[in-house]
């Protein structure tokens, strides 16, 4: 089941068999793990209409914590899915 898409990914989100959740996005990321993988990856992040730029995806820390609230929120509705 689809459960997020985009104009860049038909399947930005899904769940299958309600217990296993597929991302195409990181809301892992904090701001310390995205400073310390980008130089890492740089050459990953060429010109593209859906590729972010590196100054783009160092976001204020509001919006990362925003993020990672809704994955704890994803994980512990699958934990409790599963209980």
């Amino acid at each position: 089941m689809r459960v997020a898409r985009s104009e860049g990914c038909e399947n930005q989100a899904f769940l299958y068999d309600g217990r296993v959740l597929g991302l195409q996005f990181h809301l892992e990321f904090t701001p310390q793990s995205l400073a310390a993988i980008l130089p890492n990856c740089a050459g990953e992040l060429v010109s593209g209409k859906y590729i972010q730029t590196a100054a783009e995806m160092q976001r204020p820390d509001e919006e990362f914590n925003e993020m990672n609230e809704a994955m704890c929120g994803l994980l512990d509705r699958l934990a409790v899915n599963q209980a």
